[in-house]
């Protein structure tokens, strides 16, 4: 079973897990900014996995989400502005454009990462920010499965199992007032 694995695999498969990890992890968050930090860290081993893979659209497209998810983590109010929104969305395109090189597989990182670029510079909302993460794993996690990332894709089917959950679990259960503490 495991004789045709090549050192490329193993190394794929690695970072792919902690990729996994850490993207589920933002999926349990509540926050917008806790969220972010999580998914910074699922962008560094992004690039990891775009690295041992050998695809380049993965490494830039990794690499900008990283440094968008930082911008709106640190400085909300310049990801609020309509330029920037404009800017940082056509640089992603435009990137991602110039680096694919997986043809028609190559476009969904590209699509993905542009999707939610506008998702989480418009929206303050997690639970509009959890509906985009669900589509953007479900392009990411097509993606993935292209790349033998097999982990990964697991991890991004957990990660929309666990995002869908945490938006109707909120309607479940009655959120307790300080007077019920």
């Amino acid at each position: 079973m495991f004789k045709n694995l090549t050192q490329q695999d193993i190394y794929v498969t690695l970072f792919s897990f902690f990729a996994a990890f850490f993207l589920i992890r933002s999926a349990l968050e509540k926050s917008k900014k806790e969220l972010l930090r999580y998914q910074m860290c699922d962008c560094i081993m992004g690039i990891f996995v775009g690295m041992a893979a050998l695809s380049f659209s993965g490494i830039i497209m990794n690499t900008f989400a990283l440094l968008r998810n930082g911008a709106v983590f640190r400085y909300e109010k310049i990801a609020n502005n309509k330029a920037v929104i404009i800017i940082t969305t056509l640089l992603s395109i435009g990137l991602g454009l110039l680096f694919n090189n997986n043809g028609t597989w190559g476009l969904l990182p590209v699509i993905a990462v542009a999707e939610y670029t506008l998702v989480i510079m418009l929206s303050k909302n997690i639970r509009v920010i959890k509906l985009g993460l669900i589509l953007n794993c479900s392009l990411w996690g097509v993606y993935h499965f292209y790349i033998r990332s097999f982990p990964m894709c697991f991890g991004l089917m957990l990660v929309i199992a666990i995002s869908a959950y945490s938006l109707f679990e909120k309607d479940r259960i009655p959120e307790r007032t300080t007077s019920e503490v």
